[in-house]
């Protein structure tokens, strides 16, 4: 499950390049391609490990429109089809967990 906090790198078997406007992602561990719109792009560009989702969203909606609740379900959304597809990983040493051991000790 996606949380806002979280922040997710990119896998290093995945190469990216633009054809047009869209993204083309090839995982080389399975060989598979996802290509990505103009939204889907912008998402993966922001998963670079610093943002958090929450940072992801907000900038979203500074260059889109939209309710914040229904961008932020939509990329959250998004980002659980990337994990799901192996494409981004929840990066070590994430906030959203160190939060949780804090409250476990």
């Amino acid at each position: 499950m996606v949380n806002l906090k979280d922040r997710y790198v990119r896998v290093d078997e995945i190469t990216w390049f633009s054809l047009g406007d869209k993204l083309v992602l090839h995982n080389l561990e399975n060989d598979s391609y996802f290509m990505l719109n103009g939204t889907g792009r912008a998402i993966w560009e922001l998963l670079d490990g610093e943002n958090s989702i929450t940072q992801v969203v907000d900038e979203l909606r500074d260059h889109y429109t939209g309710d914040q609740q229904k961008v932020s379900q939509e990329c959250m959304g998004f980002v659980d089809f990337l994990m799901g597809n192996r494409l981004v990983l929840l990066r070590e040493g994430n906030p959203a967990q160190e939060n949780i051991s804090q409250l476990v000790r």
